[in-house]
Formats: C-alpha cells, structure tokens, sequence
C-alpha cells in the first residue's frame, strides 16, 4: 500500500494525541507527580521533636483533599543533590504514613533541619525539601487540621509578676466560662500553626486543664498575640487578637480575685559533670519552705568566671534547676550551682538571670529536696 506524504505526516499526529489523551488519564486518577493510580484518603503523621523521655505524638489528617495535595507536593520535591553540604542545626523530623483505604501507600520521612531530606520508601534517592515553603505550609496546615481542641474542664490563670512583687493566681472553676475563652482563642486567626513561641515576656499565663493533659496558653498585650500550646495532643500555635476577644478576656479579668501564689509541686533537675536526672518533689511542706526562704533572699552579684572554668576543668560541676508550681502554672524558676563556689540566680523567660544571696539554710533544704 502506498502512503502519501499527507498519510505520513498524520500518522505521528495521531500517535501524539493519543499519548497526550494516556497522559491526561493518568494524571486525572493521580496527583502530578505521583504513582499512577495512587490516591490516598487519609495520612498518618508522627511528630519527632527529638525530646529526651517524652513520646512522640501521632495525628491522622482524614480530609482527603488535603492529604491529596500534600502527596502530590512530596512527588514533585525535586532529588537532592549529591555531595551536598548541610547544617548541623536540629529541628523536628516527621513521619508521614500515606494509606489509600486499608492499603499503605509509601511512608515519608520528613527532616525539618539540615538539607530538609525528604526520603521516600521505595526510592534510592532522596529527594530535598530546602527552599520548598509550600511543602512545610502544607504539613503545617494538615498537622493543625488533624490534630482536635480539648475539652476543658477549669482554667488557673497567673498575670506575669512585676519584680519585686510575688506571683498571683487564681483558678475559673466554671467550665463554661473557662471553655468559652478557649474556644474564643481557637477562632482567632493563627499567625503560626503548631509553633506556640512568643517572642518576648508574656503579661498572662493560662493552663487550660483536661482529663487528659493540660494545654498550656500566653497572653502577650503589647503585640496582641495569644500563644496556645497543646504538645500536639490538642490544637495550638499562635493567634491574632481582635477586639471582640480583649472585651471577653478583660470580663474574665474583672470576674476574678488574685492571690499569693502557693506552690504545690516542684521540678527539680541535677547535673554533674558525669550524670542528669530530674526528680519530681512530692513534699508540700518543703516545697513551700524552700519557695518561701528564696523570697527572702537579697540581690548578689554574679560568681567570678575562674570559678566555673577551674570546676569545669576538674569535672566538679554540680548545677540544680527548679521549677515552682501551683496548677501547673511557673511561679518561678531558680537555678542553683554548687562547687568550689556557689551561687542562686533566678531565670526570668527573657533570657536574663537576676543572682540572689542564698543562706546555709537554703542549701540544707535544697540537698534534703534532692534526697542528699
């Protein structure tokens, strides 16, 4: 048979169009990018902040179109270059479980840190995440959608102590009013989701207290901010206030009555040159004792420098922190050195540390808190 040169030239024109129509299917049934075929309904995600002793959190994101999005992103993320040089800073590392039905699609190791390796199972290569915001927006945004709000029962409250003046405290026992001002928060709009740090002294702190576990909360006026942190077990991150929210907020205020703070549990952690260990004091009345005689404590200056670099050298540090408690609210955090000198300074969250006078007293009962 012969062909003309019009049948010849149509004959790779169909071929094309038919590759394209291939093409258009394929893409129809998958996220670009992505296994032909695949379509995942639901991602589990597990939360590695590479904390010592404390679990890593798990959350589902069951909203398909969401999770659709976010695998196709993790396909298009370009490979990573070999022999790259990447940055020893450490940041949370994320493992994404990707399921269509009951079947298991690919599990993805995410690390927020370095050169943001993106690894996949089933490739050889892996693939980077550097530079790709859209991808950690969108693992943001399915973190905070998967993870719920909590149920509040009561809230303790605590406006932040202007030094020398103690802490103060109250506790809203009602749980309407303490759910109200919760879920008031959760409708602002969220400036960073997850992430809770507030940069700067807070002028409130708020524990929302669960069945389960308390969501910690900080009130910052200056900079109309409200941070909600829920450890990923309840919703968090950090909110814009309006008006609408200052009105109930300075309500709840003025429906409250401050005072002293009374400690009800003490952290304290021991360091050595050689060991770490934290030790929960259970003993009410020490604790108050030792809370107590600080506050009596007059300012110092700070330790001399040769002090800390001899023990340092001879392996003779010894360093206690402790942290005060009054339903789980800070009252105060102290640290305390014990070596060839000594000295008690208490840690503001600004960073700074103010260096207090201590008395023998003071180390009695502190060696007892310790069990020495």
């Amino acid at each position: 048979m012969r062909i003309t040169k019009g049948q010849y030239l149509l004959f790779p024109l169909l071929m094309l169009g038919l590759l394209i129509g291939l093409s258009n299917c394929g893409s129809a049934r998958s996220a670009p990018g992505s296994p032909v075929g695949s379509k995942p309904d639901h991602v589990q995600i597990e939360i590695d902040r590479h904390l010592p002793s404390q679990e890593k959190p798990v959350v589902t994101l069951m909203v398909a179109s969401m999770v659709q999005q976010l695998y196709g992103t993790i396909y298009a993320l370009p490979q990573m270059t070999e022999h790259i040089a990447c940055t020893a800073d450490l940041g949370p590392h994320y493992t994404l479980t990707f399921y269509q039905g009951q079947k298991k699609l690919v599990t993805v190791v995410a690390e927020n840190d370095g050169c943001h390796r993106i690894s996949l199972s089933g490739e050889q290569h892996d693939r980077t995440a550097m530079g790709y915001k859209i991808f950690w927006n969108q693992l943001d945004n399915a973190i905070y959608e998967a993870t719920p709000a909590t149920q509040v029962n009561w809230l303790s409250l605590m406006p932040t102590p202007s030094h020398p003046q103690p802490p103060q405290t109250t506790q809203i026992t009602s749980t309407s009013t303490a759910r109200r001002l919760y879920n008031a928060i959760l409708a602002l709009p969220p400036m960073t989701r997850n992430n809770s740090y507030l940069n700067g002294t807070s002028d409130y702190q708020l524990i929302f207290h669960t069945s389960d576990q308390p969501a910690a909360a900080a009130i910052d006026l200056k900079q109309n901010l409200v941070a909600l942190d829920g450890q990923y077990h309840s919703r968090g991150g950090v909110y814009r206030m309006n008006e609408q929210f200052k009105q109930l907020f300075a309500k709840t205020l003025a429906s409250v009555v401050f005072t002293p703070a009374q400690p009800d549990s003490l952290l304290l952690s021991l360091s050595t040159g050689k060991t770490s260990g934290q030790y929960p004091v259970r003993e009410k009345q020490l604790i108050q004792k030792l809370y107590a005689r600080i506050s009596t404590f007059p300012t110092a200056q700070p330790p001399p420098d040769s002090c800390l670099g001899n023990d340092k050298v001879a392996g003779k540090q010894k360093w206690y922190e402790l942290t005060f408690l009054q339903w789980n609210l800070t009252l105060l955090h102290i640290s305390a050195y014990e070596a060839s000198c000594t000295f008690v300074a208490r840690d503001f969250d600004t960073g700074q540390s103010q260096y207090l006078q201590a008395d023998q007293q003071f180390w009695t009962l502190l060696h007892q808190a310790a069990n020495q």
